[in-house]
């Protein structure tokens, strides 16, 4: 009950989360695509006007959705890439900026505030091009989804802080 069951527990807690954000991924690309419409909205009738009686007719083009919903492991695969990449590039900011990983709050307040809003850009340039790449789409369709991805996990933050704020007094 020591080393062995602490490392299976948090397994099952990454695999968990990541099953969450694979579905509010999900929930955004589904949002992204209905934002845009479906992909052969301005293609031909389907008919030739001048096409001859024993010509095979044309089939009309099915609508199909403008960024496909990603499985659930493409989309744990899509967030754990950016998870990844997160953590390189947010230790690679704080090398830059010199900042220490000390818990000294008081010091370099600016300087942490602006390596977390440049990771945050990183994030989001980083979910897109995953997006773009992983699944057959254009990369502003890409964007997209990406931000509805953060937008909607920033609004599950604050959900939650108030919560916690509320119930427990914790700020």
């Amino acid at each position: 009950m020591g080393f062995g069951f602490g490392v299976l527990c948090s397994g099952f807690v990454v695999v968990l989360v990541l099953i969450m954000l694979s579905a509010i991924l999900r929930v955004a690309v589904t949002l992204a695509g209905r934002m845009t419409g479906p992909v052969n909205k301005d293609a031909p009738i389907g008919w030739d006007w001048d096409a001859d009686e024993d010509d095979e007719p044309v089939e009309l083009p099915g609508e199909s959705a403008a960024i496909p919903e990603p499985s659930l492991g493409v989309g744990m695969f899509i967030v754990f890439l950016s998870a990844v990449a997160n953590t390189i590039i947010g230790f690679g900011l704080r090398f830059v900026l010199g900042l220490d990983a000390g818990w000294n709050p008081g010091e370099d307040e600016l300087a942490m505030l602006a390596a977390h809003l440049l990771g945050i850009a990183a994030g989001f340039l980083v979910m897109m091009a995953f997006l773009a790449s992983l699944l057959p789409t254009t990369a502003k369709r890409a964007a997209l989804a990406a931000l509805l991805f953060h937008l909607i996990l920033l609004a599950l933050g604050a959900m939650i802080a108030v919560i916690l704020f509320v119930v427990f007094g914790i700020r």
